[in-house]
């Protein structure tokens, strides 16, 4: 059942702002360092300085990341002391609605609303010591919460709607004049409304009950609020799901939408993990599930060349599941999996859920680099070993600038098998996929400080 509730927003005071435009951003794990230098220069309030705070000169190399991640909280307060940022005064479903141009320059919309939803109880950790060790990225977030106490980038999650209720209920309100529109420089437009009134939160509130979710995009994010979660139970000794805490800010969207467009997310494997693997002799193992076409990329030319080889895996893909490996050599290898393959031919470990045994991903993880690869299915890659690109064209100027030995480019999952899998209430590997265009950070921040963790009750 799914736990969906309204929350105390955190917005620009857009009287003193202006168009907010100046201070929107992508979410922070889609922020370059050339776009982080951008944003900061754009205006003195972008929410970058907050979501994903620059590393300042002469911080203590050991004190870093706190002093870092105490700079994002210390100037989420200043914000809201001096008036940058405002509260809602009642807890709120916040409606979002994106319109831009598709590939193929036809006007799309996408639309869905911002809440808070009840983690899931899945465990992360028991031992504060293992929570504590987290590495790499999911290091820098667990940081930045227990700094900030703030929701800042929301999860992008689709829930089912085949009646369209939920869709509904929230058209209805979007008719109306939104409270705040912008257009930011990509030419995608962006527009929130705060809806407050009772029956209609009630209603949203209940229609959601019966809902499956799946997360999208974000499930770094939502593992490591399960990880503060837990660190927070352990601390305060409150462990009745009702906390602050226990929730995370998610936009949800209706997974109906013909306008969504969840594109994959590559994998780059680096020297560290690559030193000692063979590529000839793997070949020739994934030979034996494999069908594998050949090709070369020249890449130097990373943007013609990444077109062409996408075009080819989708092209493959349509009638089964087809992974590229890219070499830094130049070699590319179409991994056409052979339509007689079993998923227990490639699956030692009973431990992976049927939903998820044909997912191309799980493919790629479990068989391709963890078996063949590797030699160990218990494996678990570090950040260091396995970077996570979202085009081609990013991979290739990987493996150009030697920053990466191989890379696995993959196709779009449908979004039919999304909510399949979301019915059976399993996680799906870490950056599965990414909302295009990106939804926006800064429109509404949760603090956990000051929302409620009580949800609305109809008066008796």
């Amino acid at each position: 059942m799914a736990e969906v509730y309204p929350f105390i927003g955190t917005r620009y005071n857009s009287q003193l702002i202006g168009s907010l435009s100046k201070v929107i951003s992508p979410p922070h794990d889609a922020i370059t360092p050339e776009l982080q230098n951008t944003l900061y220069d754009r205006h003195e309030h972008n929410i970058v300085r907050i979501a994903c705070v620059r590393e300042g000169e002469g911080e203590d190399e050991e004190e870093g990341f706190s002093s870092r991640f105490n700079r994002a909280a210390n100037t989420l307060g200043s914000w809201r002391s001096d008036g940058v940022f405002i509260e809602d005064e009642r807890p709120s479903f916040y409606l979002y609605e994106q319109v831009f141009k598709s590939a193929d320059g036809q006007e799309q919309r996408r639309s869905g609303f911002f809440a808070k939803v009840k983690l899931e109880e899945t465990v992360v950790s028991t031992d504060p010591d293992a929570v504590g060790q987290l590495s790499g990225a999911r290091a820098d977030m667990l940081s930045f919460i227990r700094s900030t106490k703030a929701n800042v980038s929301p999860i992008t999650s689709l829930f089912d709607d085949p009646g369209q209720e939920v869709t509904q209920l929230l058209q209805a309100r979007m008719k109306e004049k939104p409270w705040e529109e912008m257009k930011d420089e990509d030419g995608v437009v962006h527009r929130l409304w705060v809806v407050q009134k009772k029956d209609l939160l009630l209603n949203v509130i209940e229609a959601m009950k019966s809902r499956n979710i799946f997360v999208a995009e974000g499930q770094k994010r939502y593992v490591t609020a399960q990880a503060y979660r837990d660190e927070m139970r352990a601390e305060a000794g409150k462990g009745d799901g009702k906390q602050p805490y226990d929730f995370i800010m998610m936009l949800l969207l209706p997974a109906h939408q013909e306008s969504l467009m969840v594109e994959p997310v590559h994998r780059a494997l680096t020297k560290s993990i690559m030193a000692d693997v063979d590529l000839k002799d793997a070949l020739e193992e994934l030979g034996d599930n494999f069908t594998i076409e050949r090709d070369k990329v020249n890449l130097a030319d990373s943007e013609a060349e990444a077109a062409r080889v996408v075009e080819r895996l989708r092209e493959l893909g349509n009638d089964g599941t087809t992974i590229a490996l890219v070499h830094a050599s130049g070699g590319v290898f179409y991994l056409k999996l052979n339509s007689d393959v079993e998923m227990a031919d490639l699956y030692d470990d009973s431990q992976v859920p049927d939903c998820m045994g044909a997912v191309d991903v799980c493919i790629l993880h479990n068989y391709i680099i963890n078996h063949v690869l590797i030699g160990n299915p218990e494996y678990e890659l570090d950040d260091d070993e396995c970077l996570y690109v979202e085009s081609a064209e990013q991979l290739l100027n990987l493996l150009k600038q030697k920053k990466a030995v191989c890379g696995f480019l993959l196709n779009p999952m449908p979004v039919s098998r999304m909510m399949t899998i979301a019915g059976s209430s399993v996680l799906v590997p870490m950056d599965e996929g990414a909302m295009r265009p990106r939804p926006a950070t800064g429109l509404v921040l949760r603090n956990m400080q000051t929302d409620n963790p009580k949800p609305a009750r109809a008066k008796k």
